[in-house]
Order: C-alpha cells, then sequence, then structure tokens
C-alpha cells in the first residue's frame, strides 16, 4: 500500500485525539475492524513531533499521517486512528 495510502474518516482530529489519549491514559479503545483492544499512548518524540502510539502492534500516528489508512513507515494505522471518539 505504501505510505500515507488510502483515506480514513477520523471523527477526531490529530489535536483532539492527542489530547483526549493525554488526558484519558490507560484508557482501553478497540480496533473498528475486529474489535481487538489496543491501548494508546500521546507524547513528543526527540525531534519534538507530537505522535501517537498504537501499543498493539507498536505502529504510530503523526500528524501527517492522520486522515490515511497507513503511516509515513506504511504501517495500517486506519482500524486505531478511526477508533479514537
Amino acid at each position: 500500500m505504501g505510505k500515507h495510502a488510502g483515506a480514513v474518516h477520523n471523527p477526531l482530529t490529530f489535536s483532539q485525539a492527542y489530547e483526549r489519549i493525554q488526558s484519558l491514559p490507560g484508557l482501553a479503545y478497540q480496533t473498528t475492524g475486529d474489535q481487538t483492544e489496543f491501548l494508546a499512548k500521546a507524547y513528543v518524540t526527540k525531534k519534538g513531533e507530537k505522535t501517537i502510539r498504537f501499543l498493539l502492534h507498536n505502529e504510530y500516528a503523526y500528524e501527517c499521517c492522520w486522515g490515511c489508512e497507513t503511516n509515513h513507515y506504511g504501517q495500517h494505522i486506519g482500524c486505531y486512528t478511526a477508533a479514537i471518539h
């Protein structure tokens, strides 16, 4: 599929999702596909970029990846990003 491929309709913007995850640490979400439970962590990288990490399979979403089915590493993230609400 490649990086930033496909489109996903996320209920929240990246900033809203980032704030929600930070304010509710430990909250479990469910993927949009098979409803697999996952945790998410919002943090700032050493380079100063805000990122959301999905702890099920260690995928990442940066703001530039939000709204895409895959991130800039080609990892599938749409089932996670669409589940944050």
